[in-house]
Order: structure tokens, then C-alpha cells, then sequence
């Protein structure tokens, strides 16, 4: 999914920037990331984003970290809701701001994803342990799937938007600007640029258009590589 990145906080005194409560950091979290899940993708109102804690608030061991900024992202309802309060292991799971998860996930025909093939072992694991951490791959014939859970049939609707877009712009019927506004407004960046993969001056002007993208997760030619 998209790598993001954002400020490194702290106060005067070079502790962890800390807020009174974490919803005080949701205004500079969308600033900063978007209007956007961190883990999904979806694009959704102030309203319907939550502060995502990376590391969950409500386990006895985490609760020091409830209130720090570098302990935030940004969730859907969905998402925030799968992840909870699990116990996983940070440095054995693969996470958007701390690495590129399009080198170990493809995104397919109709925006469902796939854990690349060739990969070693390490990072079979670690992008299986955040597919399975928020039910990225959770569609009606999943195990665990809830009909409350509609992230699959949004990918689904985003990628034909995405295609017509595609075909709209190889017959130079659309402008790159229609393509990014559309982008924006839909959400599900990884599946925009999945599409438009043949065009790097496409690629490019997504990877600058939503904010917080880690720009130096990309080659000369806008493909993903590893997080440096």
C-alpha cells in the first residue's frame, strides 16, 4: 500500500511530542497523510477516520504511548476496527510508514491483492502479518468475512473508475489534472497507480498529489523500491 512518512515531533526537550488526547492529533495527521486509512487506503471524512494507534492503547504495556504523536496514524472505521487490540509483533510485520509495501503486494485486476511471488521468506511473513493485522484481504470468500465490511467492494469500484480513466487518457480524451482530482477524490492511491503503471508522468504527479507519500520509495521512473 502507500508508503507514507510524516514529521518526527517532539518537545522542547526532545521527548516525544505527547497531545491531552489523541483525537487533538487527527487535524494534523490529515493534514499531513490525507484524508486517507493509512492501511487501506480508503478515502473518508474527518468524521469517518480515526487516530489509528500503532501500537494499541488499550494494552496495560502500550498506555504510555496512548497520547504520543509518533504512535499515530490515520484508520478507517474498518481497519481500526480488525486491528483492535492486537498483541503483534511491530518489527515482524510490514507497516505503510515504516516500509513500501508495494514491493511485496500486488494489486490485481478489480483492486484485490496478492503477496508477490519470489519474495523470501522474511517478507512473505511480515506483509502476510499486515494483510492479516487489518483484513486487507478480506472479500465475501474470506473466513472472517463481515458483510459490514465493504473495503473490498470499494477497491472493486475504484479500479473500473481507475481503468475508464486509463482508456479516457491513452484516446486523449482527459487531462493528467481530471485523472489526479479523481484520484484524490476516490482514494486507494496503490490501485491508481497499479493502473496507470505504463505512464511515469502519471505516477509521478500521484506520488506528489497526496500528501505524506514517501517520495524516496521510488525509482527514476516512479516504480517502488525497498524503503531506504
Amino acid at each position: 500500500m502507500r508508503p507514507i512518512t510524516k514529521t518526527n515531533r517532539t518537545n522542547a526537550d526532545g521527548s516525544p511530542l505527547t497531545f491531552n488526547h489523541w483525537g487533538d492529533a487527527k487535524i494534523d495527521l490529515q493534514t499531513e497523510l490525507g484524508c486517507y486509512c493509512s492501511f487501506c487506503e480508503r478515502e473518508g471524512y474527518r468524521s469517518s477516520l480515526d487516530v489509528e494507534h500503532i501500537l494499541p492503547k488499550n494494552l496495560p504495556k502500550y498506555r504510555d504511548q496512548a497520547y504520543r504523536w509518533d504512535n499515530f496514524l490515520i484508520g478507517c472505521k474498518n481497519c481500526n476496527a480488525t486491528k483492535g487490540a492486537k498483541d503483534y509483533q511491530v518489527n515482524e510485520t510490514y507497516l505503510p510508514h515504516l516500509n513500501n509495501l508495494l514491493c511485496t503486494i500486488d494489486i490485481l485486476d478489480g483492486g484485490t491483492i496478492q503477496i508477490k511471488q519470489g519474495l523470501t521468506e522474511e517478507d512473505e511473513r511480515r506483509t502476510k502479518n499486515f494483510i492479516d493485522l487489518v483484513g486487507l484481504d478480506r472479500d465475501p470468500s474470506h473466513p472472517a468475512y463481515s458483510t459490514k465490511d465493504d473495503r473490498w467492494e470499494a477497491r472493486m469500484e475504484v479500479w473500473g473508475i481507475a481503468v475508464k480513466y486509463l482508456n479516457d487518457y491513452q484516446n486523449n480524451e482527459i487531462k493528467l489534472a481530471r485523472i489526479l482530482d479523481m484520484a484524490k477524490f476516490s482514494g486507494y492511491w496503490s490501485i491508481w497507480m497499479a493502473v496507470f503503471k505504463q505512464y511515469p508522468d502519471v505516477k509521478r504527479e500521484l506520488i506528489k498529489a497526496f500528501p505524506g507519500t514517501a517520495s524516496d520509495c521510488f525509482d527514476e521512473n516512479f516504480n517502488p523500491i525497498s524503503r531506504p
